[in-house]
């Protein structure tokens, strides 16, 4: 499912739905103030899917290796290299590079390589929560079918650790499920 997709599902997500830590006020605004596009998300985006989604990821980002300012012609060759890739994410030869090394590094990881080695990224989901009737959503950044993995909405973590499952986490940003 493409992330347009996933947005336009009549569901609630994390990603909103953690505003109400603060306030309902809180969660209205991001509601109907998406959060804009930054250039620290789209790296984000581009490390996650250069190392869940090797393939996609030379389809669906370019490399822009000359000055976009400096030098007779550099911002028209800027601009015509946009148009030629506006359905891409275009990024840096620096970063093209730090996101290959991190997918590299990842990819040789023994533990990381056994559970990448065969699943799905990326994998939509959605549920009915009973107590509230509220219909959730979740985009699963990885579903491993080379080795006993699941990968869980947070809540649930403790009670499959519990039940002895294998369960994969992004310690770094532990509402990354949605």
């Amino acid at each position: 499912m493409t992330p347009a997709a996933y947005r336009a599902l009549d569901a609630v997500n994390w990603s909103t739905l953690k505003a109400l830590r603060q306030s309902p006020l809180h969660y209205k605004h991001a509601l109907e103030h998406p959060r804009p596009d930054a250039d620290y998300l789209a790296m984000g985006r581009a490390v996650h899917t250069a190392v869940l989604e090797p393939d996609r990821f030379l389809l669906d980002y370019a490399v822009y290796t000359e000055s976009k300012t400096r030098g007779e012609g550099a911002r028209k060759a800027w601009l015509a290299f946009q148009e030629l890739h506006k359905d891409r994410t275009i990024l840096s030869a620096e970063d093209y590079e730090t996101c290959l090394a991190i997918r590299d590094a990842v990819r040789r990881h023994p533990r990381a390589a056994a559970y990448l080695q065969d699943g799905e990224a990326e994998r939509a989901i959605v549920w009915e929560e009973p107590a509230l009737g509220l219909r959730c959503k979740a985009r699963l950044d990885f579903v491993s079918t080379s080795r006993p993995a699941v990968a869980l909405v947070k809540g649930e973590v403790q009670r499959a650790l519990e039940r002895g499952e294998s369960v994969l986490i992004d310690i770094n940003n532990p509402g990354a499920t949605a």
